[in-house]
């Protein structure tokens, strides 16, 4: 299905819907789906986005690499971050963060809810 999972999930109708909603809700970057490279050009030249959010996200970004060190540092020393890695420490901590974000629902299948129509255009 094109639009990846806000498609499936039926917050968007389309991979040009998903880029527009993604972008304008602040999600910077498209790592996985290729929504943006493919999508906001159109997006753009259609008047639907202004070159201007792009910009702010891209800034967001820069701005972000910047503050890590990114450009100064661009490879990591792969040997420095095996001893790092799965440390008893961080372990503890990870199994720490996963038991205490735990949500439980009830599974009620008369209140599920099965999305036939995006939820901000009403189609």
């Amino acid at each position: 299905m094109r639009g990846g999972e806000p498609v499936q999930h039926g917050v968007a109708l389309d991979g040009s819907e998903a880029a527009l909603k993604a972008l304008t809700a602040g999600v910077d970057m498209d790592m996985q789906s290729d929504l943006y490279n493919t999508k906001l050009p159109e997006l753009v030249r259609s008047g639907r986005l202004k070159m201007e959010v792009i910009d702010q996200a891209v800034t967001r970004v820069l701005r972000l690499k910047v503050a890590i060190g990114l450009f100064e540092r661009p490879y990591t020393d792969e040997k420095s971050i095996a001893s790092r890695m799965l440390t008893p420490e961080h372990v503890e901590l990870a199994r720490q963060a996963a038991e205490e974000s735990f949500v439980l629902l009830k599974n009620d299948p008369v209140n599920t809810f099965t999305p036939t129509t995006s939820w901000t255009s009403g189609r």
